[in-house]
């Protein structure tokens, strides 16, 4: 349980920073798209880490064209 110490963000810190439906980002979670929270009691959370990996391998920069990405 390493992820005690760590730096939590919650669904709402979540929506806040993605600018998106906490409704879109439970289902996300469902789905695979998100990485599964973590819990501790009825409180659920990400680590700041689990984010950061998430965003850094699924996050597209707006500026960077389909061509550029090989599709």
């Amino acid at each position: 349980m390493d992820f005690l110490s760590k730096p939590r963000v919650s669904l709402a810190d979540l929506s806040r920073k993605l600018n998106i439906s906490q409704k879109t980002l439970r289902l996300w979670e469902q789905n695979g798209t998100l990485p599964r929270m973590n819990r501790i009691g009825s409180v659920k959370f990400w680590t700041e880490d689990q984010i950061a990996d998430w965003e850094a391998r699924n996050v597209v920069p707006a500026d960077v064209t389909t061509a550029q990405s090989g599709a």
